[in-house]
C-alpha cells in the first residue's frame, strides 16, 4: 500500500485502451500529474516509490519509467521522455 509505481505500471495500458475510451486516457493523464508532480522526491531528485517519505525502490524502475516514456511519445511531450529517461 502507498507505491506510486505501482498503478503507473498500468499506464501504458490505460492509454492504449484510452485511443477508444477517454476515461482511461485521462485516468493516464492524472497518473502522470500524480507521479511527476506531486509524488516526493528523493534527496537528489529521484522520483519515490512511497506515496508519503521518499523511498528509491529498485522495482520502481521498470513499473513508471515506461509508463511516463509510453506518455511522453502519445502527447508529444519532449520534456517528459527525458525525465522518464
Amino acid at each position: 500500500m502507498g507505491a506510486v509505481g505501482d498503478p503507473a505500471s498500468l499506464g501504458i495500458s490505460a492509454i492504449m485502451v484510452g485511443q477508444t475510451n477517454k476515461t482511461y486516457l485521462d485516468a493516464a493523464s492524472r497518473e502522470q500529474n500524480y507521479v511527476v508532480n506531486v509524488a516526493p522526491r528523493a534527496w537528489n531528485g529521484a522520483i519515490s516509490q512511497h506515496y508519503n517519505t521518499p523511498e528509491v525502490w529498485v522495482d520502481f524502475m521498470y513499473m513508471a519509467p515506461p509508463f511516463l516514456a509510453y506518455y511522453a511519445v502519445a502527447t508529444a511531450d519532449t520534456s517528459l521522455l527525458r525525465l522518464a529517461i
